[in-house]
């Protein structure tokens, strides 16, 4: 699971990073660790941030995980009687959808986060 997302997220610096990339010059891995440490911090995080939404967009997919949510009607509504707080039904399904996109479970909490759907309205 791991290794998907890792691969995923490395060609989203390969594909959105390359102009930056192709600018630092490095012939191994330790000159290339010296050379993104001179970066500013606010360039690293940004970087890392575009390189994790495109690791989901690619794994996990706004409008398949929107799909499974809706498959997963009885069960989030089952699981609202239970608790009203979203975070808390997303942590009860997420599981479930990492197991169908072959995910970790952490990923499929922060994709659900991060697409600031209702889950109680798809």
């Amino acid at each position: 699971m791991r290794i998907r997302f890792t691969i995923a997220h490395e060609l989203g610096h390969y594909i959105l990073h390359a102009s930056v990339l192709k600018q630092i010059s490095f012939s191994s891995t330790d000159e290339w660790k010296i050379a993104v440490q001179q970066l500013p911090e606010h360039v690293i995080k940004r970087a890392e941030k575009q390189a994790w939404i495109f690791g989901a967009a690619v794994l996990m997919p706004r409008h398949l995980v929107i799909n499974e949510l809706k498959n997963m009607r009885p069960l989030i509504d089952a699981a609202s009687e239970i608790s009203t707080v979203s975070g808390e039904i997303i942590d009860y399904v997420a599981p479930k959808l990492a197991r169908k996109f072959d995910v970790s479970n952490s990923a499929m909490i922060k994709r659900i986060k991060g697409m600031e759907t209702d889950i109680f309205s798809v």
